[in-house]
């Protein structure tokens, strides 16, 4: 199913079908049950909304969807055509001295795949799987009541730490690629993402809890 007879074309032919034919039908699926669940469940907040009082997804939150969805395109469009990446010959060749580069939009998975390397057992593939696994799970673990980006602290955290290393991988990716990092690297710049986003996080929600306090 992935490969076929392990050639070249055939692998990549059948990697094109995957995301042509079966992921985009994946999406097309999930899509439709994210719907269904917003019109039998409404909107996620702190009290229930009558039935006859929310928000018709069609018309209304259809045009927002396509609106949102025009704008992101938009913004992806004016990148690409600003900052336009170059293949090189090492790309579809084993050109001696020569290193693939990919396109702009794998850059952050690409650079990730340096830093952490490409063991599948210890590397950035489980990484990349392991995120993409927690965000999944991350609606069933969430049990915060408030919708406040403060009084959801870990969450938010997360959030920032997502943010910060796709910018991060995305620039150093732009500008070094294929330079494999050392371990110690790698170590510092985990770290230092984490730092630079839990701690703010939780020093405003301390801070806000103690002017709250005051207040009172």
């Amino acid at each position: 199913i992935l490969v076929g007879n392990y050639t070249t074309t055939a692998t990549f032919s059948h990697l094109l079908a995957l995301h042509v034919a079966v992921f985009s039908t994946l999406m097309l699926a999930i899509f439709a049950v994210h719907f269904m669940l917003f019109e039998r469940s409404g909107l996620a907040n702190d009290d229930k909304t009558e039935k006859g009082k929310m928000i018709p997804w069609y018309p209304t939150n259809l045009l927002y969807a396509v609106f949102s969805a025009i704008i992101i395109i938009g913004v992806i469009i004016i990148f690409a055509a600003a900052f336009p990446q170059k293949l090189t010959l090492g790309y579809g060749s084993l050109a001696y001295g020569t290193f693939p580069v990919p396109d702009w939009y794998i850059t952050p998975v690409y650079k990730l795949m340096d830093v952490a390397g490409y063991g599948l057992s210890t590397g950035g593939v489980p990484l990349i799987i392991g995120i993409l696994i927690f965000m999944l799970i991350i609606p069933f673990i969430d049990r915060y009541h408030k919708k406040g980006v403060l009084e959801r602290p870990w969450i938010t955290a997360f959030g920032v730490y997502l943010v910060l290393g796709l910018a991060v991988m995305t620039i150093w990716g732009y500008s070094q690629p294929g330079l494999t990092q050392t371990r110690l690297l790698t170590e510092y710049l985990w770290w230092s993402l984490t730092l630079i986003s839990f701690l703010p996080v939780y020093a405003m929600r301390f801070a806000k809890k103690d002017g709250d306090a005051n207040a009172n």
